[in-house]
């Protein structure tokens, strides 16, 4: 019985469009919250066996066994909630997809099919009134990372656009960047050192990310480019979403191996350099400093200021790496002969 109902609602309803959601199974009946997500996760093999809480967010971010030691690679999660809407209102259903089948019910009607339909994000018109949102997701990965947000629709800015209407607007003003590979449980607190003079914050990360910024200096925040669609900024700041991209979150010292004699081998490039050069351009201010990490939950900005010291230390590196290089590829002829 436990194997044929796992099937029923965890496999053939991915399959079978009349099997509307997971509900049925799952909540017996019990009411959706107002205005939050009952969750249910399970495991596919064991789907009698739940773990259910009431939460604000969609998100969920873990590895193997780490989460109510549920095997990530046969995860699954319901998600379901009624959201009032005071009116009319186009919403940006914004979620990403990393080895996971993942289904979309608004007023038991499938809008999102993950099998059927590669995108990402999309938009949906809410009527004012009641309206009941379900999410479905099955994981066949070692990791599960999912995010599901509904946001306010936006445009989408050019990076020379932003800083035109920025260069047209102030005249002084420093250049801080932020890049992250991701952050820890998707959430990242920037905490803003003391500054002279007003910000220009670039906030970039190749996955989606919650900013939250403490500012206890009280620093002026001109505007805040932020680099992923999905990513969002708690408070209210002049947020421009940016179409480019992204900075790289590397270290930022070129660093070069020659390996077994044969071959050079670089795990960063001075890509700061051409950072600096790239922001010069577009504001004309050069960069004045930086914060980066593969994954981390706080970071203070910036880390590094960059002055011409740092700037003059990267370039030597460049140099001894060239040279390096060198060395590399005569030894390399050498064992060649």
């Amino acid at each position: 019985m436990g194997k044929k109902l796992a099937i029923f609602f965890c496999l053939l309803s991915f399959l079978n469009a009349e099997q509307v959601s997971w509900a049925k199974h799952l909540l017996k009946g019990e009411a959706l919250p107002q205005n939050r997500f009952v969750a249910v996760y399970f495991s596919s093999d064991k789907p009698k066996q739940t773990f259910k809480e009431v939460v604000k967010n969609i998100s969920i971010d873990y590895v193997r066994d780490r989460f109510h030691g549920i095997e990530s690679g046969k995860f699954a999660a319901y998600w379901g909630g009624e959201f009032y809407f005071d009116k009319t209102s186009t919403k940006r259903l914004a979620f990403r997809i990393e080895h996971q089948k993942v289904r979309i019910i608004i007023d038991d009607k499938i809008i999102f099919k993950s099998e059927k339909n590669p995108r990402e994000d999309l938009l949906y018109t809410f009527t004012k009134g009641k309206h009941k949102i379900e999410v479905e997701l099955m994981n066949a990965w070692h990791t599960t990372r999912f995010n599901f947000a509904l946001q306010d629709g936006f445009k989408e800015y050019s990076e020379e656009e932003v800083a035109r209407e920025i260069r047209k607007k102030f005249k002084d003003f420093d250049v801080l960047e932020v890049s992250v590979f991701e952050a820890k449980q998707n959430k990242l607190t920037l905490e803003l050192m003391k500054s002279k003079r007003p910000i220009v914050l670039l906030l970039s990360s190749v996955r989606e990310v919650n900013f939250t910024i403490k500012n206890p200096y009280e620093n002026k925040i001109i505007a805040i480019l932020l680099y992923n669609k999905n990513s969002i900024v708690k408070g209210s700041y002049k947020l421009y979403y940016i179409k480019e991209g992204y900075y790289s979150y590397k270290d930022f010292m070129p660093k070069c191996e020659c390996k077994n004699d044969v071959y050079i081998d670089c795990t960063t490039e001075a890509y700061i350099l051409d950072e600096n050069k790239h922001i010069l351009e577009l504001f004309d201010k050069r960069l004045y400093g930086f914060s980066k990490a593969y994954e981390a939950s706080w970071l203070k900005v910036p880390m590094v200021v960059f002055g011409s010291n740092i700037e003059r230390q990267v370039r030597e590196a460049v140099k001894k790496n060239i040279i390096l290089e060198k060395k590399c590829i005569r030894k390399r002829n050498i064992n060649n002969m």
